[in-house]
This record gives C-alpha cells, structure tokens and sequence, in this order.
C-alpha cells in the first residue's frame, strides 16, 4: 500500500501508461524479492542436508564396521576407502560451495544495477561454480553409498 502512495506522489507526474508500466515493475521486483528469498532458504537448507547425509553415511560406516564387520577381507578394503573418500570429498564440496556462494551473491548484487539500469546480462561464475560443487557432492554421496553397500555385501 505504501508503495502505491509513494507512487501516487510521483505518479502524477506520469501518464496512465507509464504509471501502469511502474506499478508492474514495483509487483515484479516485490514478487521477485520473495523467491528469491525462498531460493536463498531452500539453498541453505539443501547445503545443510548434504552435510548431515555425509557426515551421517561416514560415522554409520565406521560405526558399522567396528561393530559388524570386525573382520574385514582384504580384497574389500578398497570399496571401503572409496566410499569413506566420496563422503570427504561430499563433505569438501559442499563447504567450498558455502563460501563460494558468499562471492556469488556479492556478484549478483553487483551486477544487478548493470542489468537494471544498463541492460547489460553478465555470466556469474562464482554461481556455475557453487552449482557444479553442488551436483559434484550429490554425485559423491550416491557413489559412496554404493561403494558402501558393495563392501557390506561382500563382507557379509
């Protein structure tokens, strides 16, 4: 409401196409304010769930093993140091990607009044970068937890 009044204190000033073209514009930038608050939640929440997933797969692991497994067959010790690895490295990316949107966001912000006002679109690498970290963790914990059941399997 008080968006609107501030524009009627200037929107006299305007013609009824113009005033029309700013109340759409001042919709659009509250609406895109919203999502991107919800994505900037959303993200937190998914890098926060990767780190409990990984951080959960590797203490169940070794916790598994010490108490099931205490024998371990030799020609498995691989499988294992695989999937312990994938979860590290799980766990690496997905702090990386937490930094690194730190600078993605700084980016945007700044490239934001040059899209505004100059219509300039410029490539956010610090974002491809936090999204490739993000994919790239994914893809470890999934093949750690097959390299963990395949050493569970053959050792069982």
């Amino acid at each position: 409401m008080s968006d609107n009044r501030q524009l009627f204190d200037v929107g006299w000033m305007m013609g009824d196409k113009e005033r029309d073209q700013e109340i759409k514009r001042r919709e659009y930038l509250q609406e895109r304010y919203s999502l991107i608050s919800s994505k900037s939640g959303q993200v937190k929440l998914f890098d926060k769930t990767l780190i409990l997933i990984a951080t959960g797969a590797l203490t169940l692991s070794i916790a598994f093993i010490r108490d099931i497994i205490p024998d371990i067959k030799p020609s498995t010790s691989g499988l294992l140091k695989v999937s312990w690895a994938c979860f590290s490295i799980s766990l690496l990316f997905v702090l990386l990607a937490y930094l690194f949107s730190k600078f993605a966001y700084q980016k945007a912000i700044t490239d934001l009044w040059d899209f505004i006002y100059k219509d300039i679109k410029k490539i956010n690498y610090w974002s491809i970068l936090v999204d490739f970290l993000n994919v790239s963790s994914v893809i470890a914990i999934f093949i750690g937890v097959i390299y963990l059941v395949l050493f569970s399997a053959r050792n069982l």
